[in-house]
């Protein structure tokens, strides 16, 4: 199965270490992911690295690599207690011909459309551990990495340390059983990034 080996960011490590991710050489652990810092390329999520793919390429225009990493290591935070990233957001302005992208270079399906409302349509695929969200909207002009979210088992803690200049209040999510929070702006991580709750555990 293809999967999500990396995701390169720019910006500094001060915005990262001030949201608790610990950079060592550049690299940070994500569980089975891992973040990569340019610190020479503006803030924001600029590309990834995919693994275990059936053709190489990018993805619709997303700058692509392919190679593989260490497996799942221990998080390096010194304050989430990370489970892992959850998903990874697209941006598209046709959601079949991104898909249709993704399903080519990974060989991966696309598993449902979830009609959002408003004109947003969203697609998923799941590559290894993360699903991918690809979210459609009309004005977007071109395809590109939004954003990532991660699991973790003390959202409500880290809520209450970090407050809600910070952290946006918890609410619930769109998945059911979960609550999910997310990183303002003005932190300077230059791209989305929300932290999620596990998945309720199955009666």
């Amino acid at each position: 199965m293809a999967r999500i080996a990396q995701l390169v960011v720019g910006g500094h490590s001060a915005a990262w270490s001030s949201i608790g991710l610990t950079f060592r050489d550049g690299r940070c652990s994500l569980g089975d992911v891992h973040l990569v810092l340019d610190e020479a390329r503006e803030p924001g999520l600029i590309s990834w690295t995919l693994e275990g793919c059936v053709t190489e390429g990018d993805v619709d225009a997303i700058p692509t690599t392919h190679g593989t990493s260490e497996g799942r290591t221990e998080p390096d935070s010194s304050i989430l207690d990370i489970v892992g990233v959850d998903h990874v957001v697209v941006f598209t302005n046709e959601l079949e011909r991104t898909s249709h992208a993704l399903g080519r270079v990974t060989g991966e399906p696309l598993k449902r459309i979830r009609e959002a409302g408003d004109g947003v349509r969203q697609g998923f695929h799941r590559l290894g551990s993360v699903i991918v969200e690809i979210v459609e909207q009309a004005r977007i002009d071109r395809t590109f990495l939004w954003g990532f979210v991660l699991t973790v088992n003390n959202l409500d803690d880290v809520a209450r340390h970090m407050g809600p200049d910070v952290l946006s209040p918890p609410r619930d999510a769109v998945q059911p059983g979960r609550r999910i929070a997310a990183f303002r702006s003005g932190v300077g991580l230059g791209t989305a990034v929300a932290l999620i709750t596990p998945e309720p555990a199955r009666q």
